[in-house]
């Protein structure tokens, strides 16, 4: 609050300045020319005044003026009686060829020469006046023409000569810098007042409300007080009254829910487990994470055409936080007998080893997460042999499929010395047995398909309000759920879309696919470059399809939790699963368990590891555009039917393969690994090479 008032003190001064300054300058500016106006009023008044005595002078004796001859004392006589006016320097009278005839006394001494607007006015014959400077003196000359008086000789308005009347101009100065040291103070003046009482109103109709409510939010957050208590004076935010109170009540239950499960999940008297962060640096999180992993192994292992990058320096960064991690095992693990250890995922591809190397008593399995690509493709990795030693660390290591299993014995039979046992796919190097098997991974089925039963109408009100929310109008609508990475197929998708609708217009207008589109990893320039070419398509099918309040592509372009997913997939027509490359997927499950109605249809890229299970998607290769987009069109015209009997089968999979029997498949076989001592082990090791 304090902040707000200096930054609003700050603004205030600012402003206020600002705006009375521009104000005052124009004032002050207005003054400026007026006093300048004036000053050359009066000298015009009084120079035409003195001219026409000046001529008279001059023309007195006509045989004089005929010969030419200057009436020098009568002239001089008549300056100096005319020379002492307010603010006036004095007068001048020059002949026609510009020399000086007469001139006042105090004039003398500062205007030395004929002035340039004398010169002009005699030639020119006219009057002439201008703001000059004499010397130190801001001054104004009125320069006019002295002319011959008519006579028989027919010489009418023959020049003589010139008259200069000078006046001082340095009080215009004064009066300027006067207005501009009562603006200051009137600026200062109000400056001060509207602050103070700007303040005074904030502080009384503002800060103090709000101050009041921290108060009683934060006696509520810490349980001092209940949510019944009387909410604050909160007259200026009436709006907002309700919420608060809304959200106190929210607040005081989510308490009460989150103590009775802290006391039912991790009880104070017996802990059921504990979580360890391990807190990486600046410089590590740089290389270890977004090089190393995501800029290496990522693309490496997803043959998705984006080239990997190998730093030396992301993989020093790599091997120390594998260590690190492994540090922080060997701490919770120090005074446990036989422990078990399960690693995920290809940030940890060095921990088997540091683990066993120390603890070889631990079981350890790792799953990775990701496919495992063939030696060839591999063989980019300039630290391979490392890598595929420190996975051999682990008794146990599970993939998606039985195919990346393959790839990975494969690896290991290429870059390491070891023996590779096909029939019970393990790999024996350095004494130590590593099993190596699929465990494709799957999402947690909880839909009771009794309780809820085929609440069509329910899926079709919803679709219809979501499609209203989204700023729309139309009859069918797809859904795709990803991270914007290169590996799904994201810009392979719109393409899809594209070509369907120009290969079937009846469905523009009417069909609308809603992408939501999490940001990942936009640290990195590919995955940043990348969303900004998905946003750029969306906009230009967009730009070429859309028509009234129906446009084809709707890019959700962030973060959204699974509870807000789950109503797009239940609305949906049709699920686009197109990655180019993926261990599992689990869009498409999460997209099966969702349909408890059993219609909908999924569409799946061959290049999943999902594929091998779901063969009742429609299965597609995402590189094929027009094949996805016939696909689109099979799924939106079959038959209700087979969508029914496809979307039974396939969440039959779903529900009897889910991810508790995943991770108990994986955790009993790991149990069940028999740790042999290394003297058997070599023993066994050297009867199979001599039977070989």
């Amino acid at each position: 609050m304090r902040l707000l008032s200096v930054r609003l003190i700050v603004s205030l001064i600012l402003g206020i300045t600002l705006v009375s300054s521009s104000f005052s300058y124009y004032e002050v500016l207005g003054e400026k020319r007026a006093l300048r106006s004036d000053l050359e009023r009066r000298a015009e008044l009084f120079g035409e005044s003195l001219a026409g005595n000046v001529e008279r002078a001059w023309n007195a004796d006509s045989s004089r003026a005929n010969s030419g001859k200057v009436p020098t004392n009568e002239l001089q006589q008549l300056v100096q009686r005319f020379g002492n006016r307010e603010h006036m320097l004095g007068v001048a009278i020059y002949d026609r060829q510009g020399a000086l005839v007469a001139i006042t006394p105090e004039l003398a001494t500062t205007l030395t020469a004929s002035p340039s607007l004398m010169t002009q006015a005699i030639a020119l014959d006219r009057e002439e006046n201008s703001f000059v400077r004499l010397g130190s003196i801001p001054a104004h000359i009125l320069a006019l023409p002295i002319r011959r008086q008519n006579d028989n000789n027919n010489n009418d308005n023959e020049v003589l000569g010139g008259l200069a009347v000078v006046h001082d101009a340095s009080y215009i100065r004064t009066q300027i810098l006067l207005a501009w040291r009562q603006t200051f103070f009137r600026v200062l003046a109000q400056v001060f007042l509207i602050v103070l009482i700007t303040l005074l109103i904030v502080r009384w109709s503002i800060t103090g409300p709000i101050a009041r409510a921290a108060l009683w939010i934060r006696a509520l957050r810490t349980g001092k007080i209940s949510f019944r208590q009387e909410v604050p004076d909160l007259d200026m935010f009436r709006p907002l009254a309700r919420e608060v109170a809304t959200m106190a009540e929210s607040l005081s239950h989510a308490r009460n829910a989150a103590e009775n499960e802290a006391r039912l999940r991790v009880p104070p008297d017996d802990p059921r487990y504990s979580l360890r962060r391990v807190w990486l640096n600046k410089e590590e999180e740089e290389g270890y994470y977004y090089g190393f992993s995501n800029e290496g192994l990522w693309p490496l292992c997803h043959i998705a055409h984006t080239r990997p990058l190998f730093r030396a320096n992301d993989w020093q960064h790599y091997q120390d936080v594998n260590r690190k991690f492994a540090n922080a095992v060997f701490e919770e693990i120090d005074n446990v007998a036989k422990p078990v250890v399960l690693v995920q995922d290809y940030h940890f591809a060095l921990l088997p080893r540091l683990i066993k190397e120390k603890r070889p008593d631990a079981r350890v399995a790792i799953f990775w997460h990701i496919p495992w690509p063939n030696p060839e493709a591999f063989g980019i990795c300039p630290w391979q042999r490392q890598l595929v030693d420190g996975l051999l660390g682990a008794d146990l290591i599970g993939f998606h499929i039985q195919s990346h299993c393959n790839n990975f014995l494969e690896t290991v039979d290429r870059v390491v010395e070891s023996r590779v046992d096909w029939e019970h796919f393990s790999a024996l190097r350095q004494d130590h047995r590593t099993i190596v098997r699929p465990f494709p991974i799957s999402v947690a089925f909880t839909g009771d398909d009794a309780a809820e039963g085929n609440n069509h109408a329910f899926t079709y009100l919803e679709r219809s309000a979501l499609i209203r929310s989204l700023g729309v109008e139309a009859t069918y609508m797809g859904i795709g759920v990803d991270r914007v990475d290169y590996t799904k197929g994201i810009l392979e998708r719109f393409f899809a879309i594209e070509s369907f609708l120009e290969k079937y217009p009846s469905y523009q207008g009417k069909f609308t696919f809603v992408q939501i589109g999490a940001p990942s990893r936009t640290h990195i320039k590919r995955y940043h470059d990348l969303f900004a070419e998905v946003e750029a398509e969306a906009e230009r099918i967009n730009w070429r399809f859309q028509s009234g309040k129906w446009k084809p592509i709707v890019f959700l372009k962030r973060q959204h939790s699974h509870q807000e997913i789950e109503p797009y997939y239940r609305a949906a027509d049709l699920c686009l699963v197109t990655s180019l490359h993926d261990g599992m997927n689990l869009v498409a499950k999460e997209f099966l368990a969702a349909r408890r109605d059993e219609r909908g249809v999924l569409i799946l890229s061959q290049f999943t590891g999902a594929a091998r299970e779901l063969r009742d998607a429609l299965l597609v290769n995402p590189y094929d555009i027009d094949q996805t987009a016939d696909a689109i069109r099979a799924a939106l015209e079959m038959e209700p039917e087979d969508k029914q009997l496809r979307m039974h089968r396939m969440r039959k999979i779903v529900r009897e393969h889910n991810i508790y029997r995943w991770a108990g498949n994986l955790i009993t076989e790991l149990c069940e690994v028999r740790l042999d001592a290394p003297e058997d082990t070599q023993e066994k090791f050297r009867a199979s090479m001599s039977v070989a």
